[in-house]
């Protein structure tokens, strides 16, 4: 995935501003119940917790219990005989409730994420003006096409040469991980020479069926096929897709913010490039909360 904006300029990505509003019909992966509870139900040590609006996850590390939510809602505290520390990441909300604390180390929730408001067959119009340019060209190359592939061909034709020799396994083992999860869910898309199929880059998503939306899983690109602009025909085939299927927002995942790693930032320009709304996380708060019962 890496080599998908490795020839952009080396400026600071742009970011979103903290508490921003967002699109009404917009809800947030975490709060997705089906998604939450596929997501570690082969995990006995967390689980999902918490109701409509405020869902998060419990899991205990020696003689402590931990309590996530991502939500505007504050979360209901119920009773539990035991002692119990509560992180709560805010996704819009700037006021501070009562008995709340900002946290004062990261996490490992990202700082920023984007999503693409899919609302028209226009939806090509919000990108920026050189990824309009690049969705023209592409579309009328004779040279190469996109067509709808497998998790197999992505195992076998992901690079092992460059920055993808650093990043394939832990980009691999993801997958696996989300596959054997989401499997039916996830679709993949490849780009491929029209005469030989010899297939230079792959994209994964997966679906989510209520709400409607998809989530930017992993990709990647041949160093050899850098020029061919795959990258943007198969973004713009991801829009297409959710297009055709009612799929309302299609989430980019994580960005870079002044948090992040430094090596985030080409990533986060290429995405910045296809009219993606940020989210800018505001502080995250904790508190501490003793013993009750009923």
């Amino acid at each position: 995935m890496l080599n998908f904006f490795s020839h952009l300029k080396r400026k600071t990505p742009r970011l979103g501003i903290i508490g921003a509003p967002l699109p009404p019909n917009y809800i947030h992966h975490l709060q997705i119940k089906d998604y939450l509870e596929t997501e570690y139900d082969k995990n006995t040590n967390i689980l999902v917790i918490g109701e409509k609006g405020c869902f998060g996850r419990t899991w205990r590390h020696g003689p402590i219990h931990f309590e996530l939510y991502v939500s505007d809602k504050d979360p209901i505290i119920a009773p539990a005989p035991y002692f119990r520390i509560l992180l709560w990441q805010p996704i819009t909300k700037l006021k501070i409730p009562n008995k709340w604390h900002r946290l004062w180390f990261s996490t490992e929730i990202s700082r920023q994420i984007g999503f693409a408001h899919i609302t028209n067959h226009y939806y090509w119009k919000t990108w920026t003006k050189n990824a309009q340019r690049d969705r023209a060209i592409w579309l009328n190359n004779k040279e190469f096409e996109i067509i709808t592939s497998d998790y197999a061909t992505f195992l076998k034709e992901y690079p092992s040469e460059g920055i993808y020799k650093t990043i394939r396994r832990i980009v691999l083992n993801i997958l696996k991980n989300k596959m054997d999860r989401f499997g039916p869910s996830i679709h993949f898309f490849a780009a491929q020479h029209k005469t030989d199929k010899k297939i230079g880059a792959m994209v994964a998503l997966i679906e989510f069926s209520n709400p409607r939306k998809a989530f930017y899983l992993s990709a990647f690109v041949k160093p050899e096929w850098q020029q061919s602009l795959c990258s943007t025909g198969l973004i713009d085939h991801c829009f297409s897709f959710c297009l055709n299927n009612n799929i309302e927002f299609l989430d980019f995942g994580s960005f870079w913010a002044p948090e992040s790693p430094s090596s985030w930032k080409g990533f986060s320009r290429f995405k910045q490039k296809f009219g993606v709304t940020l989210l800018r996380y505001p502080p995250m708060l904790w508190r501490f909360v003793k013993i009750r019962s009923n």
